[in-house]
């Protein structure tokens, strides 16, 4: 009643002091920070297992089909998905609310542990990663339309790059469409004449430093995938590299192949209506806003 009575005696102060608090409140609602994903710990973690060269069906019965038999008796285990790709087994661990994530993640890596020795060779150890809500994609951007699939995939690593620069974004990452690739295609008959192996010359390809990022070699049915970094920006310069001498003359790769641009195999396909897509995810930062760089990211 003390209040009441204070509040009827002094109005004018009575209503000071509320428009005080109105006027406060206001100025801390409009400096929350709202997040679409707020930063809480989800009770799943990821197992992934890289196995280089092997198809999805190897990387399934050989590495995936294993760790799930290993890991599939923990506590609290909910649920299992996981997805058997070219060079990578991906597994996600679903777990009951409440379950102590910090000690699920060392139970999984002590399983592990037992099971690394049973792993194909070339596989690579598990690596065990707690899944938060910052791992969530911020955006995602599907690129489509009437033009060449190499044009559309270029386009998308394009504005890739210009989003990588947006702040607060973590990583742009491609997904789908056709990914350009340098081929060199040899005649096989030169090559012989000319005294050079293929094996010799992927090696002598790889040692001159070229710069696209993965190539293939193929004659007579074989492919040899080779990684290219350097300073060469197309196929008439890759050309013109020397890969071998007859007497004085020198031979250069142009002599003996065919080098264009062509299409890597495709080992993800994504769709946007029934017609095929690029897609950009965007991921941010753990510190960063999701409302403000989705907004960024727009722009």
């Amino acid at each position: 009643m003390r209040l009441t009575d204070t509040s009827i005696r002094r109005p004018v102060t009575t209503i000071l002091v509320s428009l005080v608090l109105i006027i406060f409140g206001l100025v801390g609602v409009s400096r929350m920070p709202v997040d679409v994903f707020p930063q809480v710990t989800l009770p799943s973690v990821i197992i992934v297992t890289t196995y280089p060269g092997a198809g999805p069906l190897e990387v399934e019965s050989e590495v995936t089909r294993l760790i799930e038999q290993r890991v599939g008796t923990i506590s609290n285990l909910k649920d299992i998905t996981s997805r058997s790709l070219e060079n990578i087994s991906i597994i996600q661990l679903q777990f009951a609310w409440g379950t102590n994530l910090d000690a699920v993640a060392a139970d999984v890596r002590d399983r592990l542990d037992m099971a690394v020795a049973q792993l194909p060779d070339g596989a690579s150890r598990p690596f065990v990663l707690k899944l938060d809500a910052s791992m969530m994609p911020v955006l995602q951007i599907g690129l489509y339309g009437n033009i060449d699939p190499l044009t559309l995939r270029d386009a998308a690593d394009d504005l890739a790059d210009a989003l990588q620069r947006v702040p607060g974004v973590a990583s742009a990452m491609v997904g789908g469409g056709t990914k350009r690739q340098l081929q060199i295609r040899i005649d096989l008959q030169k090559l012989t004449a000319a005294g050079i192996s293929v094996d010799l010359l992927a090696q002598t390809l790889k040692a001159q430093n070229l710069n696209f990022p993965s190539g293939t070699v193929s004659a007579d049915g074989r492919e040899y995938l080779i990684r290219l970094i350097g300073e060469y920006q197309d196929p008439a310069d890759v050309g013109n590299t020397l890969v071998g001498m007859k007497g004085n003359a020198p031979i250069l790769l142009r002599d003996i192949a065919q080098v264009e641009w062509g299409a890597e195999e495709k080992t993800t396909i994504a769709r946007y209506n029934g017609g095929s897509t690029v897609f950009v995810v965007i991921q941010r930062r753990p510190d960063a806003n999701t409302v403000r760089v989705a907004s960024a990211a727009r722009r």
